[in-house]
């Protein structure tokens, strides 16, 4: 046991300065990770359901039937409880 805890002190990572010489030739890793989805499609899936549309398009129809504050209670609740 006591071989392998020795041999445990001797594995060590690179210095500051061979970090920094690697880095400097090109070896550095610059990883970027892809996302997934970006901001404007996580917006349209929670934005455009199937109740908010139906929701939207009866606040058309009150402001069509001249009934406006109707209308702008209806995209009020649609806004709050997102």
């Amino acid at each position: 046991m006591s071989t392998l805890s020795s041999s445990r002190s001797l594995i060590q990572g690179l210095s500051e300065d061979e970090v920094g010489r690697r880095r400097t030739s090109g070896q550095g890793n610059t990883v970027r990770l892809p996302t997934s989805r970006s901001y404007a499609w996580i917006l349209r899936e929670n934005i455009l359901t199937l109740i908010n549309i139906i929701l939207f398009a009866l606040s058309l129809a009150l402001v069509l039937l001249g009934r406006p504050l109707d209308a702008i209670t209806t995209v009020a609740v649609i806004s709050l409880s997102q």
